[in-house]
């Protein structure tokens, strides 16, 4: 509890062995107390008791099982270690999805696939995968001034759009990124040129949630702010994901 509380990566598989073995000696003397002929030793409690921790808190059904098998060579607590171990990881993932290696990286900010075939880029923060190359302008300027304006700014490749303290919409810079509903136009603010259908995601949202939610709202764009409370404003946007961001990540993540 002390060193995995407080954030260490130690102390973790010897202390589940001794609080098992603890806590199924002490189960197994409670039964002893109301009924000594039942067949089962106290010490074989304790066996049973650290497979079923290790097993509930890892989630290494198999390993758990065997290992303390290989300890005892005891073929009797064979079906009662499995039970045990069953029964626990039910137990865990009931109060809990993740086991004790991997809580600690989500406590982190990394969530780890519980499939062994899910896709890896899927967990990735949405900090990882955004385009930074932005900047904040204000949503009253004309085209032309804009222009200019992005020019000398070192040619973002997104433009978050702010009035009155907030966000108005986001101007695509990026030429992978086509608003066909703006052509034919001939806007005289930058107002005129913003993208509206985008949502608003927080930093440390997995790519597979700003995925389902760009989904749902039938998004062109996600705003990635940063991970405060309120509403965001213009000055806490970090950064861009729209298709080919997501693109990007996915290569990225197979190359790898």
């Amino acid at each position: 509890s002390l060193s995995i509380g407080s954030g260490a990566s130690g102390g973790v598989f010897a202390p589940m062995l001794f609080i098992g073995a603890a806590l199924g000696g002490a189960f197994g003397a409670f039964l002893h107390l109301v009924d000594e002929g039942h067949g089962i030793g106290i010490p074989d409690y304790a066996i049973i008791g650290m497979a079923a921790v290790v097993g509930g808190g890892t989630g290494a059904a198999m390993t758990a099982i065997t290992m303390n098998f290989e300890m005892t060579r005891d073929y009797n607590i064979i079906v009662p270690l499995i039970i045990a171990v069953a029964i626990s990881i039910g137990v865990r993932r009931g109060l809990m999805r993740d086991n004790i290696f991997s809580a600690e990286l989500v406590r982190r900010g990394r969530p780890v696939p519980k499939d062994r075939y899910s896709n890896l880029y899927l967990v990735r923060s949405a900090r990882e995968v955004m385009d930074s190359n932005i900047a904040v302008m204000s949503a009253e300027l004309s085209v032309a001034d804009a222009a200019q304006w992005v020019t000398e700014a070192g040619m973002p490749n997104f433009l978050v759009l702010q009035a009155g303290g907030r966000i108005q919409g986001v101007v695509s810079l990026d030429s992978r990124i086509r608003t066909p509903e703006l052509l034919g136009r001939k806007p005289e603010t930058v107002r005129d040129m913003a993208i509206s259908d985008y949502i608003i995601v927080r930093e440390n949202n997995i790519l597979e949630e700003v995925m389902r939610r760009l989904a749902q709202r039938n998004a062109k764009l996600a705003l990635v702010v940063k991970d405060k409370p309120g509403v965001p404003r213009p000055a806490d946007v970090l950064g861009i994901i729209g298709k080919p961001q997501i693109a990007d990540a996915i290569l990225t993540t197979q190359m790898r």
